[in-house]
């Protein structure tokens, strides 16, 4: 698989089943559909491994951790989202994934 964002994108919409029948004459090349959801401002969501990785996040990111709980950095500690107690992460919550850093609110 190609590591660009535009890459990715056109491979994971050429696996998806169609939901439509298209003429098998009619090509599947979904670059240039890519590249407008990549105008858009979509970005591949960064993925985090281990808590090292976590740790080097800035204050006020938001995670997902296992597809299930978020959680926002704030001072250097986690806190979960909602409830705001402390979150842990143990070798299950892993991958995490940046739903938000601070950066994006820049852009």
């Amino acid at each position: 698989m190609s590591d660009t964002d535009r890459d990715h994108l056109a491979e994971l919409m050429n696996e998806c089943p169609p939901l439509w029948i298209i003429e098998s004459t009619v090509p599947k090349d979904w670059h240039d559909t890519a590249e407008h959801i990549l105008a858009a401002g979509y970005r591949r969501p960064r993925v985090i491994e281990n808590v090292e990785e976590l740790a080097a996040l800035p204050d006020y990111t938001i995670v997902a951790i296992g597809g299930v709980l978020a959680a926002q950095k704030d001072r250097g500690h986690w806190f979960t989202a909602g409830d705001g107690s402390p979150a842990t992460f143990n070798d299950e919550a892993f991958p995490a994934r940046v739903l938000w850093t601070p950066e994006e609110a820049d852009q």
